[in-house]
């Protein structure tokens, strides 16, 4: 007989996993962790008034006080903003044989359902950071082209695009001017690579074309109102709150306008001292003051670095090579503020916000959404016959929006350049 091959024992080798499950995708929550921990305020169906005080009053001047008239005075003008909740929930559905399949370590190296669990809270915490970045529309993407399924996002808009988007996501597609919602469809790919940057549907509903706005599921009608994000609050014009900045010119943000040039130290000097001319020197001796900005002008303010010809070691450590790319672990303080670096953020602007400036209008805080006995877990029903299906959901839901005290109390560099190969 023929010595015997590997192929003649296939049938009694083990095959092994190895025990681990990494994740091959970003988890970023930075802007939206921080806006979790901010002032949260319960409100009802009704409105949440935000009283806000516009103009100072008084009538200062001179009088020569030798029997002429004191003359009249005035009085400080207040107005209200006005907010209302928007409802947002990320939901999880598991089959049940899947369940069964996993449900022990001589099973699977994971329970999945325990799993999934683990995985939907900080999901849900990376969603909130990307709706945070938006203008309060919605618009997680705009095309810059479009064809068989396929929408492209320009370097000029991808700000809003394919990162902040996710594989499996359900999204509504809109016209250019928010007035027609096409239908929704299922994201199938995404391509992230600076040259293509593109996103594959499963079937685009019809009469997209070229310019179209993918938005998160469950949004309806014309001009649909979502979590107000950074552009929403710290803008130079429309309307913040049901107030017109045209109109109380007050609630107009500090800004800087880099028209397409790289970011550079006098975009800096000028934002911070725009913010201090608007709202007093003492603006920043209170506060949780930071910079936030896409990973693009972090690199852009560390090629300023470049520039300085004499490097100077610590005292000690003559012989310790000097990174000439800077500690990428650590985060860079600029004008005496600390910065978040972030792969949500509009790599075209760079924010200079308060924290504490900001807070939270909610009736319903984050949480699992349970029926009257507590439980978190629901078998959804066939739309067929009515028979339940074998699946288990869950969901984390809120009921919130967010505010600022003063859209002044904030700056931002805008129409910065990008780099090449962002």
């Amino acid at each position: 007989m023929a010595a015997g091959a590997n192929a003649d024992f296939l049938s009694l080798q083990l095959e092994r996993v190895r025990p681990f499950l990494p994740v091959a995708y970003e988890r970023e929550k930075g802007f939206g962790a921080k806006i979790k921990k901010v002032e949260g305020i319960e409100v009802s169906s009704r409105n949440l008034r935000l009283p806000i005080q516009v103009s100072p009053g008084g009538k200062f001047g001179y009088c020569t006080f030798a029997g002429t008239s004191l003359g009249l005075g005035g009085a400080s003008s207040t107005q209200v903003a006005t907010l209302t909740p928007v409802g947002i929930r990320f939901n999880v559905q598991i089959n049940r044989d899947v369940q069964y399949y996993t449900n022990s370590a001589e099973k699977a190296i994971a329970q999945v359902l325990k799993k999934e669990l683990e995985n939907a809270v900080p999901e849900f915490a990376t969603q909130i950071d990307m709706e945070l970045q938006g203008d309060g529309t919605g618009v997680r993407l705009i095309s810059s082209n479009y064809s068989a399924n396929v929408f492209t996002a320009a370097a000029a808009t991808w700000a809003i695009g394919v990162q902040n988007l996710r594989v499996g996501q359900d999204v509504a597609v809109y016209d250019t001017t928010l007035a027609t919602n096409r239908g929704e469809c299922t994201i199938t790919a995404i391509n992230l690579a600076p040259a293509t940057r593109t996103v594959t549907v499963n079937s685009a509903p019809g009469g997209s074309v070229t310019g179209d706005k993918l938005l998160p599921s469950g949004v309806s009608g014309a001009n649909p109102v979502t979590l107000f994000g950074i552009p929403y609050h710290d803008a130079v014009s429309g309307t913040w709150l049901g107030l017109a900045r045209g109109t109380y010119t007050n609630l107009v943000t500090p800004s800087v306008a880099a028209a397409s040039a790289a970011l550079n130290v006098s975009h800096i000097r000028l934002l911070v001292n725009t913010v201090a001319m608007r709202n007093g020197q003492d603006v920043f001796d209170d506060g949780d003051w930071n910079m936030c900005m896409h990973q693009c002008q972090q690199d852009a303010w560390m090629d300023l670095g470049d520039n300085i010809t004499e490097i100077a070691l610590n005292a000690g450590q003559s012989q310790k090579a000097t990174d000439l790319a800077g500690n990428a672990r650590q985060k860079p303080v600029i004008a005496g503020f600390q910065t978040m670096v972030g792969v949500h953020y509009n790599p075209t602007r760079l924010e200079l916000v308060d924290f504490k400036n900001w807070g939270r209008g909610e009736a319903q805080p984050i949480d699992f959404y349970k029926d009257r006995n507590g439980n978190m877990y629901f078998t959804p029903v066939s739309t067929t016959d009515g028979s339940p299906l074998t699946s288990d959901l869950f969901s984390i839901h809120t009921l919130m929006q967010t505010f600022v005290a003063n859209p002044q109390r904030a700056g931002f560099i805008s129409g910065l350049g990008v780099k090449s190969g962002y």
